[in-house]
């Protein structure tokens, strides 16, 4: 289905990145790496304001998403396609957004 630059088709998507192929020490390695970013938000959850914690929600249910295609699919799906160039879901979106709010929040606190 498209709309000139926007469509919406499956893609299969078995590297990390288009530059790090995805193999069972990956996994292992992005399993830990999950797991710290859960224990970091939990052990820090009183640092957060409401909408960082939101942000950090957003965050892990992106990651959770794209952590269940991996293990259930082997790869992650993909249906989003922009100028039929870039591919990605909204699990990335959440990832992304909840990410970028977080960062973004924290580096502009008011001095006091």
């Amino acid at each position: 289905v498209g709309l000139g630059w926007f469509g919406l088709a499956i893609s299969r998507e078995y590297d990390l990145i288009s530059f790090i192929s995805f193999n069972n020490i990956t996994l292992i390695i992005l399993i830990a790496v999950y797991l710290m970013i859960i224990a970091f938000f939990y052990r820090h959850k009183n640092i957060f304001s409401k909408n960082q914690s939101w942000a950090a929600v957003f965050l892990l249910t992106g990651i959770t998403s794209n952590l269940f295609d991996r293990l259930a699919f082997g790869y992650v799906r993909d249906y989003i396609n922009i100028a039929g160039v870039i591919m990605f879901n909204l699990a990335d979106v959440l990832i992304i957004g909840g990410a970028f709010y977080i960062f973004i929040s924290r580096i502009s606190r008011p001095t006091r």
